[in-house]
């Protein structure tokens, strides 16, 4: 029991449901074992502890926890680009755009012009910017409609004025 209690102690703390640091040989038994008792602390030196997997001898760096999961909820926020999501960071449905997702979300009123969007998941809710009045919408829906049909530039300018 007290081999259990050194281990741990050395091990980074599990992030939620997250523990990163097993050992990462797919052919071996340990493979993805959260078990302390798998492996040995390797505590030569102190400002860099390692451990060692006793099936396989494999020794993989202990990483942070807590630093990974804070990179992937950052990269989950710039992954909606913008784009109206979710933000809550201990939310399922962090950035996932509503445009993409829209079962994740329901419409909440309007917030002046602008749509508000509120999360099934965690009840949080936020408002999309893109979705105000746009007075040259439709200029902007024929420049596109010529550019994407070929036309040349000099053209479009002559019809759109």
């Amino acid at each position: 029991m007290m081999t259990n209690q050194k281990h741990s102690a050395t091990l980074p703390p599990a992030s939620g449901h997250w523990q990163l640091n097993h050992c990462k040989t797919v052919h071996c038994q340990n493979f993805g074992s959260r078990n302390p008792d798998d492996y040995i602390i390797q505590r030569t030196n102190p400002n860099r502890p390692a451990f060692i997997c006793k099936e396989c001898g494999a020794f993989p760096p202990l990483i942070s926890n807590q630093n990974v999961i804070a990179e992937w909820r950052y990269l989950k926020l710039q992954q909606s680009n913008g784009l109206p999501a979710c933000s809550n960071l201990d939310c399922d449905n962090l950035g996932l755009p509503v445009l993409t997702h829209r079962h994740l979300y329901h419409a909440f009123g309007y917030s002046g012009d602008r749509q508000r969007y509120r999360c099934k998941s965690c009840q949080a809710t936020f408002v999309d910017r893109w979705s105000g009045f746009n007075p040259k919408h439709q200029v902007q829906q024929k420049l596109l409609a010529l550019l994407f049909t070929g036309h040349p530039i000099r053209d479009i300018c002559r019809r759109l004025g």
